[in-house]
C-alpha cells in the first residue's frame, strides 16, 4: 500500500511537466552481473519518465510477482543530462559506497535503450540494458512562426485615358547677332587648392586576451565528503575530493590493473606523514592520464593504499583551474580561471635526472648493497633468494627500463658524464 501510494504521488507530481516523455522498457539483459535464478524475482517491465526542462526522474522496476521498486526511493538521484543526452546518477541511500548511473540512449536505427550501471567503491558490479518504446510525449509550444500576410482583394484595372492630341510644329528660332570675344581680357585666377590633410593614424586596437571560463562537474555528497567520477586511463572510478592531500591515493587493485594495461608504472616507495602524525611507507605509481570532465592531467603521481582509499589530491585540481570551489547546494565542482585552448601543464618528474622507471627505492637499494661483493661490487647469482620479492621485482623493472633508456643518446651521454666525474 505504501509503495502504491508513493508511486501515485510521484506520477501526479510529474504529470504536469511540459515536454515529459514516458518510456516503457522490456526485461533487462545483464552485461555485467547475473540475473536472479528465481523467475518471480525477475524484472519484466521498466517505466521511465523524464522531462527536458526538469531535473525530475521517475524510474519504476516491475517484477513478475507484482512488486515494484522505485529508483527515486533507493538512490539520491541527481539529473546529469547535458545537450540532449539524458542521464541521472545517485548514491544508494542505505550505503553511500554504492552508486548508480541511469542513461537513455538511441542507436543508429533510432531504437531507444535504457542502461543502468551500478558501482561499488569505483568498480562496476552490475550493468543492464533494456529496449524501450515511447508511450507518451507531451509536447510544449512549438517554435515561433509568423502569420501569413493577409490576401488583398483584387484591384480593378485603372481606366486608360485617351492619348493627347498631336501638338502643332514649333516654328524655327529667330537668328541672333554674333557674339564678339575680346582676347585681351585676362581670365580670373583659379582659387587656391588646399593641400590634402594627411590621414589620421588610427589608435592601435587592443589585443583581446582569452576570456577565462568556468566548468561545472557533477558531484555527490556522501557523509559530508564530495565524490565525483574520475577517469584513470581507460577506467572510470569514484574518488573523494581531498583538498588537504598533497598527493592522490588509489587502491592497490586499481593500481595493479592500470600497470598491467600499460596505463601506469611503478615508482618505488615513498614515506608519507599521515593526518595523525604517523609516518608510513607506501608504494607509488605514475598514472599516465587522469580525466576530470573534459580535462586530462598527465603523469600524475599517486600513492597506493591497502585499505581501499580513493582520494583525489589538491595538485590535480590545481592543474585544471587556478581556482575552484565545491558547490554543495548545486552538487557541483566548479573550476574557474580556465584558459581555453591551452593544454594542462605536464607534471614534472620527481627526479629530473633519472627518466621514468629508472630509480629504485632506498630500502631496496640497501638490500642489494648488503649482497654485493666488497671487492668486485658484483651481486651474487642467488640474489632473488637474498632480497624480498617486491625488491627483486622492482629491480627487474628498473633493469628493463634502464636498458630501454640507454638507447637514447642524450641519456646515455649524461650517464657516461656521471661515470667520468666519479672516476676523476
Amino acid at each position: 500500500m505504501k509503495t502504491l501510494l508513493l508511486s501515485t504521488v510521484a506520477a501526479l507530481a510529474l504529470s504536469s511537466v511540459a515536454n515529459a516523455t514516458d518510456f516503457a522498457c522490456g526485461s533487462s539483459q545483464f552485461l555485467v552481473g547475473k540475473q536472479s535464478v528465481d523467475p518471480q524475482d525477475t524484472v519484466n517491465r521498466i517505466e521511465v519518465r523524464h522531462s527536458s526542462n526538469s531535473p525530475e526522474w521517475l524510474v519504476n522496476h516491475r517484477f513478475v510477482n507484482g512488486t515494484m521498486v522505485m529508483r527515486q526511493e533507493q538512490y539520491a538521484m541527481v539529473d546529469t543530462s547535458r545537450n540532449g543526452y539524458w542521464s541521472w546518477r545517485g548514491q544508494l541511500r542505505k550505503n553511500g559506497a554504492i552508486a548508480m548511473i541511469g542513461e537513455l540512449r538511441r542507436d543508429a536505427q533510432g531504437q531507444t535503450f535504457y542502461v543502468e550501471t551500478q558501482y561499488d567503491r569505483g568498480q562496476i558490479t552490475m550493468k543492464t540494458v533494456s529496449a524501450c518504446s515511447v508511450m507518451t510525449a507531451v509536447a510544449g509550444p512549438g517554435p515561433y512562426r509568423p502569420l501569413d500576410p493577409p490576401v488583398a482583394a483584387p484591384v480593378p484595372p485603372l481606366p486608360v485615358p485617351p492619348l493627347p492630341p498631336v501638338a502643332a510644329p514649333v516654328p524655327a528660332p529667330t537668328p541672333q547677332p554674333p557674339i564678339i570675344i575680346n582676347n585681351n581680357i585676362t581670365p580670373p585666377a583659379p582659387p587656391p587648392v588646399a593641400a590634402p590633410e594627411p590621414p589620421k593614424a588610427e589608435p592601435p586596437k587592443p589585443v583581446e586576451t582569452p576570456k577565462p571560463t568556468a566548468e561545472r562537474i557533477p558531484i555527490s555528497i556522501v557523509n559530508d565528503s564530495a565524490r565525483l567520477d574520475v577517469g584513470l586511463g581507460s577506467r572510470t572510478v569514484t574518488m573523494t575530493v581531498d583538498t588537504g592531500a598533497t598527493q592522490s591515493v588509489i587502491m592497490n587493485e586499481v593500481a595493479e590493473l592500470l600497470v598491467r594495461d600499460g596505463q601506469a608504472r611503478w615508482r618505488g616507495t615513498n614515506q608519507f606523514k599521515m593526518a595523525d602524525g604517523s609516518i608510513k611507507t607506501l608504494q607509488t605509481v605514475t598514472i599516465k592520464e587522469v580525466r576530470i570532465g573534459r580535462h586530462v592531467v598527465r603523469d600524475v603521481l599517486a600513492s597506493v593504499s591497502e585499505n581501499g582509499m580513493m582520494l583525489l589530491g589538491f595538485p590535480v585540481l590545481r592543474t585544471i583551474g587556478r581556482s575552484f570551489t565545491i558547490d554543495t547546494h548545486n552538487r557541483e565542482l566548479v573550476f574557474t580561471n580556465i584558459i581555453e585552448d591551452q593544454p594542462p601543464p605536464k607534471q614534472a618528474d620527481a627526479d629530473p635526472f633519472w627518466p621514468e622507471g629508472t630509480k629504485i627505492s632506498d630500502d631496496c637499494g640497501k638490500q642489494i648493497a648488503k649482497t654485493q661483493d666488497p671487492k668486485t661490487g658484483l651481486v651474487p647469482d642467488d640474489l632473488k633468494q637474498k632480497v624480498d620479492a617486491e625488491c627483486y621485482a622492482n629491480m627487474e623493472r628498473w633493469g628493463k627500463q634502464l636498458a630501454k633508456n640507454l638507447n637514447d643518446p642524450a641519456f646515455k651521454k649524461r650517464i657516461m658524464d656521471v661515470f667520468d666525474q666519479a672516476a676523476r
